[in-house]
């Protein structure tokens, strides 16, 4: 995990009076961090103004300051993370944004931050801090400020355990190049991302905001390991008989449904999706073949024994986890029964690697964009695949009726 840490003692060392305050018309840490963070996506803050925050939380309610984001109340830091983390699944480019004040405000929003983690959601969280006069407070006279655990930066150490990148921010000298490697990292990475503001910096004056937006950082790749990944997985696809693709998150954390859709079409075989990866397209689309949520032993019997039948499996995007393959999801899990599913055949992309065979072949340089836009390239240049369309279940992928066919009044309920 990527961690970075800025010494409390930076104003010293550059002079910056703690005092000094923008005049009008400049840029300060404030309005930087909200240009930057429209440039990236996100549109809403889900903010709950307390003390060390307020100062920059209020440049939100200005027109001229807050670049057109919208701050929204919720009734607490809790809620107004899954809020944030909602709305940055939503829709592709969105990112989403939570601000609250230190120690007694920002832990209380500690588990929704982790889940946000864990599912890979762009997520920025920014946190005011006390100042670092009342850290020399706490430290020489025993000061203690908003549940302040010890003195240490509590805060930036418990947060910097589940988000991508940590950053303080005590000196607008730094601020910029800061909060631009912060929110990079967070649509490189789609995660979380932690910004701490010290309090009396957000007013003070810095270098003025780029007009060019922050843009994702590409995978480090050479050109060799994808054709390479690409040929090794074109050489199953033409030998299989029995196709069935997986799609998984990152497919929509990286904005590649069209591209997926336009694969699935070319390969012409059934698709489903692991639970995580739920309607990364549309499951009522009838231009691509859906055949259901793959959820290991809790699957439909149609569903696992379209996933065993098959000779090739390629999942695009997929976060494993101990509901997707393995199967690990009931109690009488045998780990020593013989996996049905296809092992040499097994292939496996996400983003910075493509697997080919769980012990076969293995290219760590290959992002998940570029893979798919190539493997269409590859297919597009013979034309079709002579061995598809490839079987698929019979019937539709599930058999809960669609949405239309329930009277609007009736309650929702378990089964339905």
């Amino acid at each position: 995990m990527l961690t970075k840490y800025t010494s409390p003692h930076r104003n010293r060392e550059y002079g910056t009076p703690a005092t000094t305050a923008a005049t009008a018309g400049t840029e300060t840490v404030a309005t930087y961090l909200n240009k930057r963070l429209a440039q990236i996506g996100v549109g809403h803050v889900f903010c709950i103004p307390g003390d060390y925050i307020a100062e920059w939380c209020a440049t939100l309610d200005q027109p001229d300051l807050n670049a057109g984001l919208v701050r929204v109340h919720a009734n607490n830091e809790m809620c107004a993370t899954y809020a944030a983390d909602g709305y940055g699944r939503a829709v592709n480019g969105s990112v989403g944004c939570v601000a609250f004040t230190y120690g007694v405000g920002a832990l209380n929003a500690a588990q929704a931050v982790a889940g946000a983690f864990v599912e890979r959601v762009p997520l920025v969280v920014i946190n005011g801090s006390p100042s670092i006069g009342q850290f020399n407070s706490e430290r020489d006279q025993g000061v203690t400020y908003h549940h302040m655990l010890d003195g240490s930066r509590t805060d930036l150490r418990v947060f910097r355990e589940f988000t991508e990148i940590a950053v303080l921010i005590d000196n607008p000298a730094t601020a910029p190049e800061l909060i631009d490697g912060a929110l990079r990292t967070c649509i490189t990475a789609s995660r979380p991302v932690y910004i701490e503001i010290v309090n009396q910096t957000a007013n003070l004056p810095c270098r003025a905001a780029p007009d060019a937006p922050l843009q994702a950082s590409p995978v480090p790749a050479t050109a060799s390991s994808l054709n390479e990944a690409v040929d090794a997985v074109f050489m199953h696809l033409q030998n299989a008989e029995n196709v069935v693709i997986v799609g998984g998150v990152e497919l929509a954390r990286s904005g590649l449904q069209k591209p997926f859709a336009d694969l699935l079409a070319r390969i012409d075989a059934p698709y489903v999706t692991s639970p995580l990866g739920k309607s990364v397209l549309s499951e009522l689309r009838t231009d691509v073949r859906f055949a259901g949520v793959y959820f290991g032993r809790s699957s439909p019997p149609e569903l696992q024994n379209l996933m065993e039948a098959a000779d090739c499996v390629i999942a695009l995007g997929v976060q494993d986890t101990d509901f997707n393959y393995l199967g690990v999801v009931t109690p009488d899990y045998n780990p020593a029964a013989a996996s049905g599913l296809a092992g040499p055949t097994h292939i496996q992309a996400r983003n910075g690697a493509v697997l080919v065979g769980r012990d076969l072949a293995y290219w760590g340089d290959v992002g998940l964009a570029e893979f798919v836009d190539a493997l269409i390239a590859k297919i597009d240049s013979i034309g079709t695949l002579a061995n598809a369309p490839f079987p698929g279940p019979q019937g539709p992928a599930s058999s809960i009726p669609i949405p239309s066919q329930y009277p609007a009044a009736d309650a929702i309920t378990y089964d339905s």
